[in-house]
């Protein structure tokens, strides 16, 4: 998710936001990655935002604050990419998702499609059809049954 609309504007050059807290956490990093909890432990204690410089990126630590910005589309947009690249100021290294890198209305119609296309019903129907076109086949079928 990156910053959209005014917020982008109150980055400084270094693209850190004034009162974010600095720390020199890599969560790509294998100390990291082997333990996580105290980190994220130390992100939400860090601060409301905090500044990851290896990185260049700000981040969302705490529940309630990145609830706000999930809700919140005129400050934080998807359309931007929604891992360390910002497709706005860099050539994009892949083509947007239309799921992961769009806001309303967009977002909207490709989840209420995905949202059916994934349902609990649809998955559990598509098992049993999957089972039923292989049975009799010589392979070994494993299926994954939905309670």
């Amino acid at each position: 998710m990156g910053l959209c609309g005014f917020m982008s504007e109150r980055m400084n050059r270094d693209r850190s936001i004034d009162g974010a807290v600095s720390l020199e956490i890599d969560p790509y990093g294998e100390e990291f990655l082997g333990d996580p909890y105290a980190f994220h432990t130390e992100l939400r204690d860090a601060g409301p935002v905090v500044y990851l410089p290896k990185y260049d990126v700000v981040v969302l630590a705490r529940y309630e604050d990145v609830r706000t910005a999930l809700e919140d589309p005129g400050t934080y947009c998807s359309r931007r990419g929604v891992g360390l690249s910002d497709f706005h100021l860099e050539e994009p290294w892949r083509l947007p998702s239309i799921i992961l890198e769009a806001d309303a209305p967009l977002h909207t119609k490709t989840r209420k499609v995905l949202n059916e296309a994934l349902s609990r019903s649809a998955l559990a129907a598509l098992g049993k059809r999957t089972y039923r076109w292989h049975q009799g086949s010589r392979r070994s079928v494993s299926v994954v049954g939905l309670p």
